[in-house]
């Protein structure tokens, strides 16, 4: 019953969401907060993001699918709207405005960092045609 319903599909849309996101976060931190993310932001910190985010979107979507399929479809209309609700809200809503808005703080900083001039000394300046 699992793999003719579209449980499968909700998984992966969810997982590849919810793992874009981790990936926005983490270009996030390293451009933003750069000597923040050096301490913290550690190899097993990236690839457990990853994992979080896909396993508790199959726990998530296949609990909802075995409860789905073991009850009767017309005791459920109402749970199942509410849970169409909480899927469009959480995964799409929630997800892309954070999107947007890191992605658009990324970009503010780019640019504050393209403006600042660099750093000219005396030294650079200086031209030196090296050894003849």
């Amino acid at each position: 019953m699992l793999i003719l319903s579209e449980n499968l599909l909700w998984c992966s849309i969810n997982g590849s969401q919810i793992n874009l996101l981790s990936i926005t976060v983490e270009r996030y931190l390293k451009v933003v907060h750069h000597a923040w993310s050096k301490k913290v932001l550690r190899k097993w910190v990236i690839i457990s993001a990853a994992a979080f985010a896909w396993i508790s979107c199959i726990v998530y979507d296949m609990t909802l699918g075995i409860s789905t399929s073991l009850l009767l479809q017309q005791l459920l209309r109402q749970q199942r709207r509410q849970d169409n609700y909480y899927n469009y809200h959480h995964y799409y809503c929630c997800v892309m405005a954070l999107f947007f808005r890191l992605q658009r703080q990324l970009q503010q900083q780019r640019r504050r960092q393209q403006q600042q001039p660099l750093p000219s000394s005396p030294i650079l300046l200086r031209h030196d045609p090296g050894p003849l």
